[in-house]
């Protein structure tokens, strides 16, 4: 049974969170956005391709996100607690430190579940999924770009160039094309404006698709290849079929490491068949999938340590510099599996302990009223106004020589 304070504090972790998770999934959503969006309309692909795109990204940001969440959420908690004086009441009453983050460990442990199944199994068939979808974008399988003044090749046999591009009613203005017949005879089509169409007689599983150029209010010419007067025929509609370039399918997944499963990746990391190379980047990023998981349950003692601020301060370092040391373990972890040393599972291992131990000594110094970031800020700013009160004491003394004598300071 939960007790009031277990849902008060639960309650009061919980809205940072969330909060936290929102607004970093949005930053990093955003940081895409427009680069898809661009990328997207230059190939003349429709809107909501760039919005399948993002959501396809959501699993890796999510699996980031989470812990970060958890992290500065928790510290922004015990920050309110101890700027409120909740904290000291809480200890008063008899409550230890790891009373009052009981509910915070039980949320860690849920965030490590669900940040597991994402980074081992949800993140790579999405990264597979995206490379798809960039894949059908380069090859134009959900429209093709038509710009103005260009020459296009529709397939081996036909070129046109759109003069312009009417996006509202949707038509071609002043459009030539020129389409190589069997005989080695030549077509020579201009018309006033053009739609296109989608075959839909064709198959639409088929590899080579239809589509039907409609052309309207124009001049058809051909040639003879044995040197006769070319005929010219005007039309007011002319319905021209241009079958597309075959496209390839898309490659299987698990060509890219990262499009591999927790699962697969052990597999191949016990391969004999594959090199040994392969073999150790397998074995590192299936280790270090399940490090990003398990660190979380270390967060909420580093989060106390952040969260509480030096006396009489109101000073956000502690969380700053807390959050940048995850970073950072986070960054070296990527170094370690994209050098593959010999023994990638023992450095990983070996790194992800040193920082729970981290953690867990910040805890410890907090518990034992020596907190460890309190220490350190403090030390800085005693530094600080040490140097700063000699440097101005020495710019004092040289102003007041060069007032008394101009010439001193030449």
């Amino acid at each position: 049974m939960l007790g009031r304070i277990d849902r008060y504090i639960f309650g009061l972790v919980l809205k940072p969170v969330t909060t936290v998770v929102g607004v970093a999934l949005l930053l990093l959503l955003l940081d895409n956005l427009l680069r898809l969006f661009d990328f997207t309309l230059d190939k003349g692909q429709p809107a909501w391709v760039v919005t399948t795109m993002l959501a396809t990204l959501l699993p890796e940001y999510l699996g980031l996100a989470l812990p970060i969440g958890l992290l500065l959420g928790l510290a922004l908690t015990v920050r309110q607690l101890a700027l409120h004086n909740e904290l000291e009441a809480f200890f008063n009453a008899g409550l230890s430190h790891l009373r009052v983050i009981r509910m915070p460990i039980v949320l860690a442990i849920i965030l490590t579940l669900i940040t597991f199944l994402t980074v081992a199994f949800i993140q790579p068939k999405a990264e597979y999924a995206l490379q798809d979808l960039l894949y059908r974008v380069r090859t134009g399988q959900f429209g093709m770009s038509i710009k103005d003044g260009q020459f296009l090749r529709l397939s081996d046999k036909v070129t046109m160039r759109v003069q312009s591009v009417d996006t509202v009613k949707q038509q071609l203005n002043s459009v030539f094309l020129r389409v190589q017949q069997p005989d080695r005879s030549n077509l020579v089509l201009t018309a006033l404006s053009a739609r296109l169409y989608r075959d839909s007689s064709a198959n639409r599983n088929a590899s080579r698709q239809t589509i039907i150029l409609r052309l309207q209010n124009g001049t058809a010419v051909r040639t003879n290849p044995d040197g006769r007067a070319p005929d010219i025929v005007r039309f007011d509609h002319y319905d021209l079929p241009v079958k597309l370039p075959a496209i390839a399918q898309f490659r299987k997944r698990g060509d890219r490491k990262n499009e591999l499963t927790s699962g697969e990746l052990w597999s191949l990391s016990r391969d004999p068949h594959v090199s040994l190379e392969t073999r150790r980047n397998a074995r590192g990023r299936f280790h270090r999938r399940l490090i990003h998981s398990i660190l979380i349950l270390a967060l909420p003692f580093l989060a106390i340590a952040m969260g509480i601020p030096p006396h009489r301060s109101t000073s956000v370092a502690g969380m700053v510099i807390g959050l940048a040391s995850y970073i950072v373990l986070l960054k070296s972890l990527d170094l370690v599996v994209t050098a593959t040393p010999p023994h990638v599972a023992v450095i990983l291992w070996g790194l992800s302990a040193c920082y729970a131990a981290f953690c867990v000594a910040m805890y410890r110094g907090t518990v034992a009223g020596r907190n460890p970031f309190t220490r350190l800020i403090e030390s800085l700013t005693a530094n600080w106004s040490r140097i700063r009160h000699r440097l101005n004491a020495s710019l004092g003394r040289a102003y007041r020589r060069h007032a008394a004598d101009p010439r001193s300071l030449g």
